[in-house]
């Protein structure tokens, strides 16, 4: 690496930390993606190993807080690297003023203990499984099919919330907020299919927009409480403009809302409305609706089963198209294995989700037939 001086670069990064009176550790603990702890941190100022430019650049601007571009770009050149240039000042959330020492007072660094060690945290977890479970049973026949479902269906929020802000060093999604996200989503579910099945065993043709109604403005609340987590910037490195992280979640929250609306809710609504005409005597009619591809009638209104296969189909080629593009667009970065982990996790959860409705409406139809 021509003009590269690990050990000048080794004593810089220690002067500057000495400087502003803090451990590598406290150091270490702002930049955790990047370094685990402060023994790995360490080895970049004992002159034992050289870091890439992201993560040389995450050092300085999250790590030791420095804001000032030149003293940044000084520190950069001296690691044999170049300088900043206007989309990285972006992404790290500088500005070209940013010349002079900022005033502003460094939050301190609280070390906090292991994520899974957090008691609320394991106890919104727990608590919201058990209060799922309760409310799945009030659905006799499907509560099986109701905790799967809404279980999945909170686990995207959460895998949304963790891949959107998978380069953020500092802004990273908390346990805490996740296991919150999921309790909340996953009861809200499960108490909207307990809604539409107890409106539709009760005669009441507009269940199905109840319900739905449910699911909306739970996304809503879900995506109002979480916003505040996520960057208000674009921090993907992308070679387009991405979106902004709390832009991506949104768009996020719209297409786990396309299952509710095309895949699981009218299926469900289905299901219970012939088993509440069945139960009336209506077979003749049952069998007519099930013999249509739009089974339209009594407050119903779902596609059969081969429909969905279709539109599913289609789905997947699309996302297949897409998630191409976005993967080959992406840049170079330290994040960029976690990223695509958490990426592929919640294509496996969606499709996943779809296929279960799928599989469980073709299965409940069946035993119409």
């Amino acid at each position: 690496m021509p003009n590269a001086d690990p050990s000048t670069l080794g004593r810089t990064l220690a002067q500057l930390r000495r400087a502003r009176g803090w451990t590598q550790e406290q150091v270490a603990h702002r930049i955790p993606t990047y370094y685990s702890d402060a023994g790995a941190y360490g080895r970049i100022e004992r002159e034992e190993r050289h870091p890439d430019r992201d993560a040389l650049a995450a050092i300085l601007v999250h790590g030791l807080v420095i804001r000032e571009i030149p003293e940044i770009n000084r520190v950069l050149q001296l690691a044999g690297y170049g300088m900043l240039d206007d989309d990285e000042i972006e992404t790290l959330g500088l500005t070209q003023t940013s010349t002079e020492p900022s005033e502003e007072p460094v939050p301190p660094v609280i070390l906090s203990r292991t994520p899974w060690r957090d008691v609320q945290s394991v106890g919104i977890l727990i608590g919201s499984l058990v209060l799922t479970c309760f409310i799945a049973w009030l659905i006799p026949g499907h509560t099986l099919f109701a905790i799967l479902t809404s279980c999945l269906y909170a686990a995207l929020y959460v895998v949304s919330l963790y891949l959107e802000s998978a380069f953020d060093p500092d802004l990273i999604a908390t346990t805490r907020t996740a296991m919150f996200t999921f309790a909340f989503v996953s009861v809200s579910s499960a108490a909207a299919l307990a809604t539409d099945k107890a409106l539709v065993d009760s005669g009441n043709y507009l269940a199905l927009l109840f319900s739905l109604v449910i699911f909306v403005l739970a996304g809503i609340a879900q995506f109002a409480l979480v916003r505040r987590t996520l960057p208000e910037s674009a921090i993907v490195p992308t070679t387009f403009q991405s979106q902004t992280a709390q832009t991506a979640h949104l768009k996020n929250t719209i297409y786990f809302l396309l299952i509710v609306l095309v895949f699981w809710l009218p299926s469900f609504h289905c299901v219970s409305t012939l088993s509440r005409e069945a139960r009336s005597g209506h077979t003749d009619w049952v069998r007519q609706m099930l013999a249509q591809d739009l089974m339209l009638g009594r407050g119903m209104l779902a596609l059969s089963v081969r429909w969905l296969l279709g539109l599913l189909l289609m789905m997947f080629l699309i996302a297949l198209y897409m998630g191409a593009h976005l993967l080959e667009s992406l840049r170079p970065h330290a994040r960029l294995n976690s990223f695509m982990l958490l990426f592929y996790v919640r294509t496996l959860v969606y499709f996943l989700l779809c296929l279960l409705c799928i599989g469980w409406y073709a299965y409940s139809s069946s035993e119409f037939a």
